[in-house]
């Protein structure tokens, strides 16, 4: 812009800033005072307008001159197009702002029509300040001298890539047809040019190869693709509920590095989000494992640039734009070749004739050749002949390799196969294979490597194993079969045992990302006790987890836990177990909103701890009593509850209970308007909890002193202490915590005018409960519905 069209662009811009200004404080209620935030925004108004009246007033003379044209006329290249700012809703597009003040806030983005892909040129932003980069745009906090926006010539660095496929198999065989048909699938959509990403499916029965063949061509594909993503449905894996959509977006969002509060929680916000971030990207996807069209839909990206495989044993109907591949059993060439190849050739030379009939009573199925192919790999004195001795025909052909490679194990071997069988989870360390075996870590390990070599397990991520669904229930099959009840049940014990202790230890390392893997074997396992009324696992392994299930918010699971705990107890007479199990659900029911039960639940603990002597479950009862009556509005009895069960704490010289009975009295009193006296009382839960090291009850005395300092009006502290109780609830995994620490902040924002940073916290609230399914949120839902700054967005406040 030349001098003179800043001159007088300043000069006009000063006589708009201020009408602007009052009739913006007239139509918001703002009171016309000269605060300093009042002051900064003027300051950033007189820029925004200064910059769109010289924007206009250059158009001329810069035809004039000769010698400059107007931003406005600069064509966009690669794949940013111009650059805008937005101050306080009032948008210009290419702006260059100088000496905005000290103390302003300015949001800057680029509205382009996709993301930026690596390599192209945008314009860079120049800021001397206070400014980080969120997403497609910057976020400018203090700003000192000037905001320059001004072609580039350096590059975007390249987005690292996605490479989540499993190993391929370097013996794989055949299938060239198949492979040649997916080949010429992705060569006719790029000939067409299409639009849509294109979806294909392999079907076919169990163990006829479908993920070895999704794989393999993945990796044959691989250099045509930025991305090459896998994902296990868990269609098929017995004991296991198939993975959920919601699930299966947020392993994938993950994976790409969209973590925690910006994973939105509905499912179809999800699912947005996951085209979204796919659109720019060309990438591979195999979905494996899938149970349905239903399961599989939310999953789809949207970009033409994607190439889709799923797996499944089922035809999936009602997926637009479909093709599907049935998969059948090798060709005897095809047959012959993988066994070949596997045991090699100089060691069938001379029965070349018999391996053919080896093949055939295998089905000519991949995964009963391969079986049978180990077998003889590792009998380097055993023939074919030998091989074809061993089979049987009264069983399958699958059945029979299973049998095959179980009956060359050793005894140990065996034990081990059968042992793992019995694990009601999904996956195994050499620590719980140890267990279940009753052997060492180091002789689990080694016995685990064997029954890898021979293909009877696979290791899906490092130190971590796993069973082909088939081979799980063949091997469960053998356990019931071959060993008597007390052993499985002993085996089944030592597991519970030890998951048990593993709880308790992680619980008091406070190592919660421990759960992270362990929880999906866990849950499983905690319902196995409950099945068999184990009286020694049934309800102390689902309270020993309530803790880690309340943090996560999954209540729906924790309910049904401790109901089953519950009416174990109950069988066995064990009062203080059915006492345990009526706390838990009187916690689950508090925070799902159904105080009614939750009294019920409650006042039934107190009286079997009473009848049983326990003071600190006495204690407990008593407290979670003086919760639910402060809740409730009854002061009067919450004060008395809570006193007693502070008093039992003291005599009993319970640090952790003394603090909770603290804290809960330091709401009531803020609840009653005895700011002060809440104060101290959550000062002194503060130092226990400190003194005791848990940094669960840090954060909830950080955040109740946080709420403390937002109704004394002093904001700055208010936001301190809410913002480390929301980084102490993040780091110990507690999405209830964050939701609530999120509301907070929210709040706190929205008394201090800035409004897009309340947004989005009660944004990331409202996620948070909807996973968790709290009622608190939609009193989210109506703080953004009722905020006239910014109005509710369908599909989330609504």
């Amino acid at each position: 812009m030349s001098p003179l069209a800043r001159w007088i662009a300043t000069v006009v811009a000063s006589l708009i800033t201020a009408f602007l200004f009052a009739a913006l404080s007239y139509h918001y209620g703002l009171p016309l005072i000269q605060t300093e935030q009042a002051s900064a925004d003027r300051v950033v108004l007189a820029g925004v307008v200064a910059t769109v009246v010289g924007a206009v007033v250059a158009l001329p003379l810069a035809w004039w001159a000769g010698r400059e044209k107007p931003p406005s006329s600069r064509p966009a290249s690669g794949a940013v197009a111009q650059h805008s700012a937005t101050v306080q809703g009032v948008e210009t597009s290419h702006i260059q702002l100088r000496d905005i003040g000290s103390g302003a806030k300015v949001n800057l983005f680029s509205p382009v029509a996709g993301p930026a892909t690596a390599g192209a040129k945008p314009d860079t932003v120049s800021v001397h300040g206070d400014i980080r980069f969120a997403g497609p745009g910057v976020v400018a906090g203090k700003i000192k001298g000037g905001i320059h926006f001004h072609e580039s010539t350096a590059t975007l660095p390249a987005r690292s890539s996605v490479r989540s496929l499993p190993r391929d198999l370097a013996d794989f065989t055949g299938r060239d047809p198949e492979i040649a048909q997916l080949v010429d699938a992705l060569k006719a959509g790029s000939r067409n040019g299409a639009v849509a990403v294109a979806i294909h499916a392999i079907d076919g029965m169990a163990g006829i190869g479908k993920t070895t063949l999704a794989v393999h061509f993945a990796h044959q594909m691989a250099a045509d693709y930025h991305d090459l993503f896998f994902l296990d449905l868990r269609a098929h894996t017995k004991d296991q509920l198939p993975m959920d959509p919601g699930e299966a977006l947020e392993i994938l969002l993950t994976t790409i590095g969209i973590r925690g509060k910006r994973i939105p929680a509905l499912l179809e916000a999800r699912a947005a989000r996951w085209r979204t971030e796919l659109a720019d990207r060309k990438a591979l996807l195999i979905l494996d494992n899938a149970a349905s069209a239903e399961q599989v839909r939310p999953l789809l990206p949207g970009s033409s640039g994607c190439f889709v495989l799923i797996t499944s044993r089922a035809r999936l109907m009602g997926l637009d734009g479909l093709s599907s591949l049935t998969l059948g059993t090798l060709n005897p060439d095809d047959a012959v070749e993988l066994f070949t190849r596997i045991v090699g050739p100089q060691h069938i030379a001379d029965d070349l004739d018999l391996v053919s009939v080896v093949v055939r009573r295998c089905g000519f199925l991949p995964l009963a050749i391969r079986l049978a192919a180990a077998w003889l790999r590792h009998h380097r004195a055993k023939s074919v002949t030998d091989l074809l001795d061993r089979f049987t025909d009264t069983l399958g052909p699958v059945l029979a390799a299973f049998h095959l490679s179980y009956c060359d194990l050793d005894e140990a071997e065996q034990l081990m196969f059968r042992r793992l069988g019995l694990h009601p989870g999904l996956t195994f360390t050499g620590r719980t294979a140890a267990v279940l075996a009753d052997v060492t870590r180091d002789r689990a390990l080694t016995l685990l490597n064997e029954l890898y070599e021979r293909h009877l397990i696979k290791e899906p991520a490092g130190g971590r194993y796993q069973f082909h669904d088939l081979i799980r229930d063949y091997a469960r099959t053998l356990a019931h079969r071959e060993d008597s009840e007390f052993e499985r049940e002993a085996a089944v014990r030592r597991l519970l045992g030890h998951y048990l202790a593993a709880v308790d230890e992680q619980m008091r390392a406070q190592d919660f990302a421990w759960f992270d893997d362990e929880l999906p074997n866990l849950l499983p396992c905690a319902r196995n006790a409950i099945e068999r009324a184990d009286e020694g696992y049934a309800w102390q392994l689902p309270r020993a987890l309530a803790v880690v299930l309340q943090m996560r918010g999954l209540y729906r699971q924790a309910r049904t836990l401790h109901l089953g705990a519950l009416d174990a107890a109950h069988a066995h007479g064990d009062h203080l177990g059915e006492a345990g199990a009526h706390m838990e659900l009187a916690i689950v029911d508090r925070e799902t909103g159904d105080h009614q039960a939750a009294c019920t639940h409650a006042r039934r603990a107190l009286d079997l701890y009473a009848d049983s002597g326990d003071l600190k479950g006495r204690a407990g009862a008593l407290a979670e009593l003086g919760v639910l009556d402060r809740e409730t509005g009854d002061h009067t009895a919450a004060r008395t509850h809570l006193t007693q069960a502070l008093d039992l704490y003291t005599d009993l010289h319970n640090a952790i209970g003394q603090a909770n009975a603290f804290i809960a009295l330091g709401v009531l009193d803020r609840e009653t308007g005895d700011y002060e006296a809440a104060r101290v009382h959550i000062r002194e839960a503060l130092e226990l909890y400190a003194a005791c090291n848990s940094r669960l009850g840090q954060a909830n005395a950080h955040y109740d002193l946080g709420i403390l300092d937002r109704l004394a009006q002093a904001y700055l502290a208010a936001r301190d202490q809410l913002t480390t109780a929301l980084r102490l609830y993040t780091e110990i995994h507690n999405q209830a915590g964050c939701a609530n620490a999120h509301v907070e902040l929210g709040d706190l924002a929205s008394k201090r005018r800035e409004l897009a940073e309340a947004r989005q916290h009660w944004r990331a609230s409202l996620d948070l409960y909807v996973v968790i399914e709290s009622p608190r949120a939609e009193d989210v839902r109506q703080r953004l519905r009722e905020n006239r700054y910014l109005p509710s967005r369908q599909g989330m406040d609504s």
